[in-house]
This record gives C-alpha cells, structure tokens and sequence, in this order.
C-alpha cells in the first residue's frame, strides 16, 4: 500500500501456521502522520476539559460553606489558578489534559507541511496556551468590572476636593467609552473570529479554538493506532448519573 505522500510504501506481512507465504495483512495502517484526527475527538476533549474544571469550582464552592460572598468576588482569579494548576502537570509538562487523555489527543506544534505529525510544543506554544486560555479570559473580566465600577461610582463627598472630581470624572468618562463603544465592538469581532474558527475547523480539522489557532497548536493522536476512548454507553451512563445526582440535590 502506499502512502499519500508516495515516496513511502507500507507492507503488512502476516504468515499462517500451515502456510508461510506472506499475505496482505487487512489491518495496514497509514503512517502517523497521514492518519486524520477525528474532529469529534477534539471537540470533546475541550468539553471534558471544561467540565473538569466545572467540577474543580464546584467543589471548591462547596468546601468554602457560608463564604460565598468571597468566592463570587474572586471567581475569575480561581477560574485563572485552576486552569494555571492543569496547564502546569499538563500541558507544560508535555503529557495531555484529562479530556485529551480520555479521548487520544494531545497537543502538538503546528506543522503546516505535515499537519497531522507530531511536532513537540516549545516553551513559546505553552506559554501562549496558558495566555489564550487562562490570562486573557482573566484579564477581560477585571477590566469590565473596574469599568463597570467606575461608570456607577457616586460623586465625591468632598465638595471642595475638585482635583478628586476631575480624576473622578475622567474615569467615569474612560469606563462609559469602554462600556459603549470597545468592548461590545470587541465582543462581536471575537464572536465574528471565533464563528470564523469554527468553519475552518470543520472544514480543515485544525484547531478548534481561536485560541488555539493563535498559540499556533493543534491536537493530534495520542497513539493512531488506538480507537475511540469513550464510548456511547459509558456517555450514557455519565448523563444518567448526573441527573440522578442533581436530582437527589433538588430533593
């Protein structure tokens, strides 16, 4: 059989105990870096990644009973250390995230000659993961609630305090233009980039976030020659459980 590239030839030998003529054996496999990786693969590890980390909140939540004033305050700062834990005994340690693990991927560099090899993530991939994933959602949650804080601030108590009134002023001023005009124009430019993503990843396979796609890496097989991690029935009894579970919660 040979392969796309056609400078390689792949030849499966296997011999029977009467017979020892070779034959064509029918489980050939390409090379590695020819065979496709699913797209469903992809997109479910993102979704076990997140639902893991979902977890993570969730029982963070609820080891902090009677706090949770704090803990909604400082949400986006524990959404950003538990995503920091993962990414560091994961992606920076060079093995591949739970939901990755589950489903056969891992990430890799992205090798536009080869797309489907295995390329190594550098020190530079794995830093921009930690910023597209994890900093960046961050950073944007903090600069919208200090905007929002300073477009509601009430006017100094001061009256005769005019420099306090002028810094005041000039906030309320900086939050009002970022509230009305930069974010929600930010906000449908990364929806327009993200549907845009989205598209290509269905049509090429590469990417699924636009996240991804700016760290410049990808998700391919773990080992090709292994099939689909998680099955339909083991879905099925993951949804089971969890409605038997938000049910006897509910009661």
């Amino acid at each position: 059989l040979k392969a796309h590239g056609g400078s390689r030839i792949v030849a499966c030998v296997s011999s029977s105990h009467g017979n020892h003529a070779p034959a064509l054996s029918a489980a050939c496999m390409l090379p590695s870096h020819d065979l496709p990786v699913l797209r469903v693969n992809q997109l479910d590890a993102q979704r076990l990644d997140s639902e893991i980390v979902l977890l993570l909140k969730q029982q963070l939540a609820g080891a902090a009973v009677g706090r949770l004033q704090s803990i909604e305050h400082w949400q986006p700062e524990f959404d950003l250390l538990l995503r920091a834990i993962i990414w560091r005994f994961t992606v920076w340690a060079g093995a591949p995230t739970p939901g990755g693990a589950l489903q056969n991927v891992t990430y890799a560099a992205a090798d536009a000659r080869r797309p489907a090899s295995r390329q190594p993530l550098t020190r530079r991939h794995k830093l921009a993961l930690l910023l597209v994933g994890g900093v960046l959602p961050w950073l944007v949650l903090r600069i919208q609630g200090v905007a929002q804080r300073w477009a509601d601030g009430a006017p100094s108590a001061a009256s005769g305090a005019e420099l306090q009134d002028g810094r005041r002023g000039w906030r309320r001023w900086a939050a009002e233009m970022y509230l009305r005009a930069i974010e929600p124009n930010a906000a449908r430019l990364h929806a327009l980039c993200a549907a845009s993503n989205l598209l290509l990843f269905l049509r090429t396979g590469a990417f699924v976030t636009l996240g991804e796609r700016l760290a410049g890496a990808r998700l391919v097989h773990l080992n090709p020659a292994a099939h689909r991690q998680v099955a339909l029935q083991y879905m099925n009894r993951v949804m089971v459980w969890n409605g038997l579970s938000e049910f006897l919660m509910v009661v």
